[in-house]
């Protein structure tokens, strides 16, 4: 969600008379792409989680793809779990068991997820500048990144980073990245 409120940012500012000299995401997704909403306001979770999983397959080795398959059921196995925990706890309420932090926690994430849902981007009338993960599977019918050109007046710039979501932003990738954006940074500000 940081990208959209990025770009609404820099919609804000404009709006009030400010120069918006550089605008940047990292690993962004458009928000309304047709391909995340291919048949209505949303695509099932499941079947987008599926999507996913699958694209991931595509590109590891036949060992690493066993690794993957285990990992992913642990994961379902604990998630699982959690919800078994979840739902015992609602049909036996106890107030004083539900921690603050996470009751706070989920409402903000509740609100920000309201608000993703419902944000409909505007043309900005300047360039904007992408960073995106390279080893991120990609299916250019589903890259939901590439939305943002709908929307850049002055242009959509991608550079890819090597990596993936999460790893991009750690040694040695993060290192690529700091050179890429100060690279675009200094051509974008004047000198």
């Amino acid at each position: 969600m940081g990208g959209i409120v990025a770009f609404e940012m820099a919609q804000q500012l404009r709006m009030q008379g400010q120069e918006v000299a550089f605008l940047a995401m990292i690993d962004s997704y458009y928000p309304q792409c047709p391909a995340f909403f291919p048949h209505g306001r949303f695509r099932s979770g499941i079947a987008s989680r599926a999507d996913y999983h699958f694209g991931e397959m595509l590109r590891l080795t036949s060992k690493e793809k066993l690794a993957y398959v285990l990992a992913r059921l642990t994961n379902i196995g604990r998630r699982t779990g959690s919800r078994v925990k979840t739902f015992t706890g609602k049909l036996n309420p106890d107030p004083a068991r539900e921690d603050l932090f996470q009751s706070i926690l989920k409402q903000v994430m509740a609100a920000n997820s309201q608000a993703e849902l419902s944000y409909v981007p505007h043309e900005y009338p300047g360039k904007i500048t992408l960073f995106w993960c390279s080893e991120q599977p990609i299916r250019a019918d589903q890259d939901w990144r590439l939305g943002w050109s709908e929307v850049a007046g002055g242009g959509l710039e991608v550079h890819g980073i090597p990596g993936r979501h999460l790893t991009m932003l750690t040694e040695p990738n993060i290192s690529v990245l700091a050179g890429e954006l100060r690279a675009a940074l200094q051509r974008a500000l004047p000198s």
